[in-house]
């Protein structure tokens, strides 16, 4: 038996999803979280459910947007056996729209009651009993962040699975009020009848008084949302917040780098001179430990970006935001893309792509997708922080600041260029829904952070490992035999130091980068963070001799008297803005179904980054 879990944007589909699958799918106050469908079974003894799918959310079955035709499609070629409609309870309204349309299916429904602890918070009181009554069909109420009424929902499943509850059907009075039993009727019209029906359906069931958390909200918003304080407020949030990350990030990976120290002095003693040792020490433990030394700043971003998603603010800053786009030429529902994409730091661009599929017009898609890269990535985030450690010590909040500044300045003036020229078109009208503010749930924090970071983790013992090694061996080979005083001479003759070299003078000129960084920044296409481990890798064989050197890349970096602030300036520049990591590219082929865009990206931002990074490292040279 296949379920559907259908339902509006920000109604807690995937927290149900999540409940009665036992999986852990990212979750979100805000809408647009699930961009495509994820598939699960159901998790119960006595029940054997072949497929429950999480469609992502609409407000109606029509086919404006590629998450609306995603869900429509699937109910109406696949017919699902069940529908299981989850339904805010806190904004009865708006979400009994796309209720009756699904009723109109005539596939099987149950309505899952959603939030119905929201809703009592809200003086909102629901007949639960007469609103099954009226639309024929079971409503569980339930609280699927803390599982109430989740063994009723599953009982529910059960009893359709035994055949105890009929196929959903429409009442006689909504027959009546939208002129079904009459033939065709004009869709306005029929649209304005089915409001009128739900705006009666709600007088009967639903009693409801201001709440004073309602009230609350409200006026937060007149602060939070203004055209002056709003974005004022955003930044005070995000200075203190950024500065106690960096302060504790700090802390935790000294430890880390500590420990890693410890074992590379262990392998030293322990192993004899040769192959293994040095792919050990110089390719694995600098390369990867390296890149694992960040962890925990990657980590505290993750928990940022969860307090602002699961507070429901992230939809303010959209808001905020929206007169802004609306000078590039990009509707206001682009911004969860960027934001998506590492638009406050620690996202990844490739959710950030396919949460693209949300806008409706084609040109405006593809101008998001084509810039979206630019954001602070999870993957740029440890190369800014090693940097920023290295170069801006004693102002690491304000540095983290500019740059998500700079990337958002970058990300929009291109948009807004491609929308004059080559993608030239209207703007769609922004429309957004603004969800209550809520407190963020500590386990809710706690497995978003956990989920995000275990997945970097993953990515440095796989992806990031084997570019270690390869690179390893790029530096490595063709062996000469010199002495240690021209190791030098040595790294350049090998295949990295010859690739590196080749363009070593052209890159100097321009933004200050020698032959090992432009290896790093080749590494760094397969993936952002291996430019740390390709740089630990290089920085580590060259000073091998040195026994006391710290293992931080950062200190590295900061005591090389071949480094300073005009040159890591410009390598943040660069790296912000060049060719997007593999991943990203596949995607951008995948959504838009041709080679095309993928090769012009990597031009075009290859040719971006090299500009920008070339006049950064000027002029700060030059006033410095």
């Amino acid at each position: 038996m296949n379920i559907a879990l259908v339902g509006n944007p920000n109604a807690g589909k995937t927290t149900i999803f999540n409940a009665l699958t036992n999986s852990h799918e990212h979750v979100g106050n805000y809408p647009g979280v699930t961009v495509e469908k994820k598939v699960g079974k159901l998790k119960s003894a006595d029940v054997a459910i072949d497929m429950i799918i999480d469609l992502p959310g609409i407000y109606g079955l029509s086919t404006y947007s590629q998450d609306e035709v995603i869900t429509r499609s699937y109910l109406i070629d696949q017919r699902p056996d069940l529908i299981i409609n989850v339904v805010d309870a806190s904004n009865l309204e708006r979400n009994l729209y796309l209720t009756i349309q699904l009723l109109e299916l005539k596939i099987p429904t149950i309505i899952a009651m959603n939030m119905s602890d929201v809703a009592l918070a809200d003086k909102i009181f629901i007949d639960y009993k007469k609103l099954s009554e009226e639309l024929k069909v079971p409503v569980i109420p339930c609280a699927a962040k803390s599982k109430v009424g989740i063994g009723q929902l599953t009982t529910a499943i059960k009893s359709f699975k035994e055949n105890k509850i009929p196929n959903a059907f429409i009442s006689s009075a909504f027959e009546i009020a939208t002129g079904n039993n009459a033939g065709p009727a004009n869709e306005d019209s029929k649209g304005q009848a089915q409001y009128n029906y739900i705006f009666s359906l709600v007088e009967k069931c639903v009693k409801r008084t201001t709440s004073l958390d309602r009230r609350l909200s409200e006026k937060i918003d007149e602060f939070a949302t203004h055209r002056l304080w709003g974005p004022l407020l955003f930044i005070m949030i995000l200075w203190p917040i950024y500065q106690l990350i960096f302060s504790l990030s700090a802390l935790a990976t000294e430890g880390i780098d500590s420990i890693l120290f410890a074992l590379q002095n262990y392998l030293e003693l322990h192993l004899a001179d040769g192959l293994i040792k040095s792919a050990l020490i110089d390719g694995v433990l600098n390369g990867v430990g390296g890149v694992l030394s960040f962890t925990p700043l990657i980590a505290l971003m993750f928990v940022l970006i969860g307090i602002i998603e699961e507070s429901g603010y992230l939809s303010r800053i959209s808001f905020m935001l929206d007169r802004i786009f609306k000078v590039f030429g990009l509707h206001g529902s682009a911004i969860l893309s960027y934001i998506i994409a590492g638009g406050i730091a620690g996202g990844c661009a490739v959710p950030g792509i396919m949460a693209t599929r949300t806008l409706r017009n084609d040109r405006e898609k593809l101008a998001v997708m084509l810039t979206v890269p630019f954001m602070n990535c999870g993957g740029k985030l440890p190369v800014y922080g090693m940097f920023i450690a290295a170069f801006f010590p004693a102002n690491q909040a304000l540095a983290m600041i500019a740059i998500s500044l700079f990337s958002w300045g970058i990300a929009l003036a291109l948009a807004g260029l491609l929308r004059l020229t080559i993608l030239h078109g209207a703007t769609e009208p922004f429309i957004i829904e603004l969800p209550p503010y809520r407190l963020p749930t500590i386990r809710g924090l706690l497995m978003a952070m956990w989920q995000k970071t275990l997945m970097y983790i993953q990515k440095a013992g796989t992806t990031i490992l084997v570019a270690t090694l390869i690179f390893w061996v790029l530096i490595n080979y063709p062996k000469v035999n010199l002495d240690q005083q021209t190791e030098e001479i040595a790294l350049k003759q090998t295949w990295a130091g010859q690739i590196g070299s080749a363009i070593d003078p052209a890159t100097k000129y321009l933004f200050g980068s020698d032959w090992k960084t432009n290896v790093a920044l080749m590494a760094g296409v397969a993936a952002k963070e291996v430019i740390i481990s390709t740089l630990s890798t290089t920085y580590s064989i060259k000073h091998e001799s040195s026994k006391e050197e710290s293992f931080s890349i950062s200190e590295k970096l900061s005591q090389s008297s071949e480094w300073n602030i005009a040159r890591a300036v410009a390598m943040i520049v660069f790296i912000m803005l060049y060719i997007p990591c593999l991943s990203v590219l596949a995607v951008i082929k995948k959504e838009t179904n041709s080679w095309r865009w993928p090769i012009f990206t990597v031009f075009y931002t290859a040719t971006m980054a090299t500009i920008m990074a070339s006049l950064a490292y000027h002029l700060i040279s030059v006033f410095s």
